[in-house]
């Protein structure tokens, strides 16, 4: 926007901009500094934090997005890989171990990020391109069995005692380190019936 003089919004939907024009540094060909920021990358749940020379990095598995609830709930309880990009460009030592401070501190800044967004994924559009884009439109469907899939096994991963119905407790898990109140969150959101035992047809509801 800046190279074509467009304005920039104050606002992306309904979040603020987050960002800065690389044009003064692109035209002074390097000389002019970028200050030092944190970038945060979010694809289906390939997730991860690069600030100075850290990258912290994890997949969390697609069936946690773009619900933002379910996403920051499982990061709680995630181990994510912390890599030094100054000595280690092929991210191949993980050192999450050796530096826990500085991992501490990285999740902590990523878990933060993704509490506070407030949008939704774009879907839609016009008619015309709606129409325009409708083979395309097709082809999506056809990846909802395996995200379905994926919720099957998640139903029984939680389903500890095989009774056919997860409770909030055997939703959670080991609260221990984990944002019960986002999970608990989530738990009545996709408990329609409110009776407190989420079974598998609620859960996949909700991922449609």
């Amino acid at each position: 926007m800046d190279a074509a003089g467009i304005p920039v919004p104050k606002t992306n939907g309904k979040n603020p901009i987050r960002g800065m024009s690389l044009l003064p540094h692109m035209l002074s060909t390097g000389k002019k500094t970028i200050p030092e920021r944190t970038m945060i990358f979010e694809l289906w749940g390939n997730i991860g934090l690069r600030k100075g020379d850290y990258k912290l990095w994890s997949n969390i598995g697609r069936e946690h997005s773009p619900d933002w609830d379910a996403l920051v709930a499982e990061l709680e309880h995630t181990n994510l890989t912390l890599f030094d990009l100054s000595k280690d460009v092929g991210e191949k030592n993980d050192l999450r171990t050796e530096f826990p401070e500085v991992y501490a501190s990285l999740k902590t800044e990523l878990i933060d990020h993704f509490s506070r967004i407030n949008a939704e994924y774009p879907v839609g559009g016009s008619s015309a391109v709606q129409h325009k884009e409708k083979p395309k439109r097709q082809e999506i469907t056809t990846t909802v069995a395996p995200k379905l899939r994926s919720q099957d096994q998640f139903f029984k991963k939680r389903d500890r005692n095989g009774d056919g119905v997860i409770t909030l407790e055997e939703y959670i898990g080991n609260p221990k380190g984990r944002n019960v109140p986002a999970l608990t969150k989530r738990f009545k959101k996709i408990d329609s019936n409110g009776d407190g035992r989420l079974q598998l047809d609620e859960l996949r509801i909700q991922t449609k």
